[in-house]
């Protein structure tokens, strides 16, 4: 505990081991070793990740020291950060300075059909841009019809439409002519601001640590100054920088490409210079690795709360309110597919078929396995595990521990012929026939996934899990769970 509460004089070899990314990984432990791990990593400031292969039924639990940021390197579907509907000053410059701004458009009908056909997409969009610009009042389109013309007008923009690729990606990429680049959520912003001061001021025994409680300032400053930076530059985030791979001459799509990389410098130089007085106040050293990194996430900023494994096997400690929101969400997404289902079977032989949608849910099978946790903990092995090899005896007593299970999280058992049954007898019997043990290529489901996720854990790149996975190897289903 002293070693913990004066990090100020640590040796350099120390400091250098406390700012390493430590995860911890278990598997298969029983209850009571399982829950004084996981205090013994919250109490050391530590990530845990512990993984479980139980008969057919998997699960990859992760418990992290402090509220994590996470931040994703290459997102999907988003769309190229150009800033064509606001160009900032150096895009603007270059294309008056290539094309001009006449009505004539004369620069582009100088241009000689190779050199037409290599014209970088978005300087086609700046074009159409402007002379519907200049026609619509200096407004861009809104309306369905709005949008149809707009693209018309970039299609006939082109000498021969079936033949200059170049226009049919300016065609396909309209959208970013008038379509506004998704802004950094100001409300969501100022509640991780305020999440994350507040966690990194919270006396709680892992802030204490050097590790997690710079981790959380650091966060917290880097929050912090996107607020400033936006402030000051109209909602605008920092570029990004990149731009896509496009049909362009060579040289053109350099220096496009030059035009962009240099703003994206500029925003992250002045994004540094709001980032040093704040680190300074603390103390606190933020790399400019990590500064990029925060810029390049800032449209996918997130973080997963950390929820201790010892309350979660704790029937009596109370339930967080936006779990018990989100439990009760997924459940009853799957009440309503087993209503669509049983609406749809009228034969009672398909009644089965219908009862399995709730039946086979990741969740519900999740509960069974801190049913049996809580099993353990009463009687000092697991359900099914008798020496007469009588599974079916500890049954009720699952049962019953799951029905507490249900009710813990305020979930309703469906028992009436309009939205299905849940038999928890047969899941608790199931249970029981399991009798823990570890099934080859369940197994290898779940421990690829938990290889996976403490990549992303130890990087800190990527989304990690929030917080349960749960896998069901009866219907070769899966979910993720607060």
């Amino acid at each position: 505990n002293n070693n913990n509460n004066n990090n100020n004089n640590n040796t350099p070899q120390q400091e250098s081991q406390q700012s390493r990314q430590i995860l911890v990984i278990g598997s298969d432990l029983p209850p009571p070793l399982k829950v004084s791990l996981a205090q013994l990593c919250a109490s050391h400031g530590l990530d845990l990740l512990h993984v479980q292969s139980y008969g057919l039924v998997g699960t990859v639990r992760l418990q992290t020291s402090t509220p994590l940021p996470v931040g994703n390197p290459k997102p999907r579907d988003v769309a190229p950060d150009l800033r064509l509907t606001t160009p900032f000053a150096a895009l603007h410059e270059y294309y008056e300075q290539e094309f001009g701004n006449r009505p004539d458009a004369a620069a582009w009908n100088a241009l000689d059909d190779k050199q037409h056909k290599h014209v970088p997409y978005p300087l086609i969009l700046l074009r159409v841009q402007q002379e519907y610009r200049r026609d619509n009042d200096g407004a861009l389109p809104r309306t369905f019809a709005q949008k149809q013309e707009f693209a018309q007008r970039v299609r006939a923009a082109s000498r021969d439409f079936t033949n200059e690729i170049n226009f049919a990606e300016a065609h396909r990429h309209a959208y970013l002519a008038y379509k506004e680049a998704p802004p950094v959520a100001r409300g969501k912003l100022t509640e991780l601001v305020e999440q994350s001061q507040a966690a990194a001021a919270a006396d709680h025994p892992n802030n204490r640590h050097r590790n997690s409680r710079v981790k959380l300032q650091k966060f917290a400053i880097l929050l912090q100054a996107l607020q400033q930076f936006l402030h000051q530059h109209d909602q605008q985030p920092p570029l990004l920088g990149k731009i896509p791979d496009m049909t362009a001459s060579t040289e053109l799509y350099i220096r496009l490409q030059t035009i962009y990389r240099r703003k994206a410098e500029q925003d992250v130089a002045a994004f540094r210079a709001l980032v040093q007085p704040l680190a300074a106040a603390h103390p606190v050293d933020i790399s400019d690795e990590e500064l990029l990194t925060f810029c390049q996430n800032v449209l996918v900023l997130d973080w997963v709360p950390n929820r201790w494994l010892a309350d979660e096997m704790n029937p009596s400690s109370p339930v967080p309110a936006e779990l018990l929101e989100a439990l009760q969400e997924a459940w009853q997404d799957a009440a309503e597919e087993g209503a669509m289902a049983l609406m749809e079977n009228n034969d009672d032989e398909d009644d089965d078929k219908t009862n399995q949608v709730l039946e086979m849910l990741p969740l519900l099978w999740q509960l069974g396995l801190q049913a049996c946790d809580l099993f353990y903990q009463e009687h000092g092995r697991y359900p099914g595990t008798t020496m007469d090899d009588n599974f079916q005896a500890d049954a009720p007593a699952v049962q019953t521990l799951l029905e507490g299970c249900l009710a813990r999280y305020q979930l309703t058992v469906p028992a009436n012929h309009e939205t299905g049954a849940i038999h928890l007898d047969r899941v608790a019997l199931e249970l029981c026939r399991f009798g823990n043990a570890e099934v080859h290529n369940i197994a290898a489901v779940v421990g690829g996934v938990a290889s996976q996720e403490a990549i992303k854990v130890i990087t800190g790149q990527y989304v990690p899990l929030y917080h349960t996975y749960v896998y069901n190897g009866i219907t070769s289903s899966a979910g993720v769970y607060a």
